[in-house]
C-alpha cells in the first residue's frame, strides 16, 4: 500500500509516504528526511520550478511502480494530468497523476516484452530488468528495490557471480520468509 501526503507549508511543499514495508508493518517515512522519502521529495520555491518538481517526484515514482527504466513517453501523460489538476494546487495536480499511475496497466501488471530478434530456440535469457521484477516478486513477493533495480538498469544481472550474489542478499531479507 502507498499512500501519498503533500502538504504545504511556508511556500514549501513537503512529501511524505506511508508503506508497507517489508514486515508488513506500516512505517511511516518522515518528511525530514528527504534522502529515504527521495523519490517523494521536492521543494518547489518558486513557481517556475513547480513543473520540474513534479516531473522528478512523477518520474521517480513511475520508475519504482513501473519496475523498470522510464522514458519522456512514461512521464508525458502523467505530467499532463498533474497541469490539469494543479488548477487546484500543486498536491492536487500531484494527487491527479498519482491516481492515472496506480491504475496504469505497467504497474498493474508484470509485462514482458520478447526479444526483438527472436532466436531460432524458442527458449532465450530473459533481458536484466525482467528478470529482476521475476526475482523480487518470487522471493519478495514484492517490486525489486533500487539495488536490484539500478543492478537490472545497467546490465549487471547477466553477470553469474552478481546474479548469485543478489540472491543471496534477497533470502537473507526478512521479505524472504514471508
Amino acid at each position: 500500500m502507498v499512500s501519498l501526503q503533500l502538504a504545504s507549508q511556508s511556500g514549501a511543499i513537503r512529501a511524505w509516504a506511508e508503506l508497507e514495508s517489508a514486515d508488513r508493518t506500516r512505517r511511516r517515512v518522515p518528511e525530514k528526511r528527504p534522502a529515504v522519502a527521495g523519490f517523494l521529495f521536492a521543494v518547489p520555491m518558486r513557481r517556475k520550478t513547480t513543473s520540474h518538481c513534479a516531473r522528478r517526484i512523477l518520474a521517480s515514482l513511475a520508475r519504482r511502480a513501473f519496475r523498470r527504466p522510464v522514458t519522456d513517453a512514461d512521464v508525458e501523460p502523467l505530467i499532463s494530468l498533474y497541469r490539469t489538476g494543479r488548477s487546484d494546487g500543486f498536491e492536487s495536480g500531484i494527487e491527479m497523476a498519482l491516481q492515472e499511475l496506480l491504475v496504469s496497466p505497467a504497474f498493474l501488471f508484470r509485462i514482458e516484452h520478447d526479444p526483438e530478434s527472436p532466436p531460432n530456440n524458442p527458449a532465450y535469457r530473459i533481458g536484466d530488468v525482467d528478470l529482476a521484477s521475476r526475482l523480487s516478486f518470487f522471493l519478495w513477493s514484492s517490486i525489486p528495490d533500487n539495488q536490484l533495480l539500478e543492478l537490472a538498469e545497467h546490465g549487471k544481472l547477466k553477470d553469474r557471480e552478481v546474479l548469485e550474489q543478489q540472491v543471496k542478499r534477497m533470502l537473507a531479507d526478512p521479505r524472504s520468509r514471508l
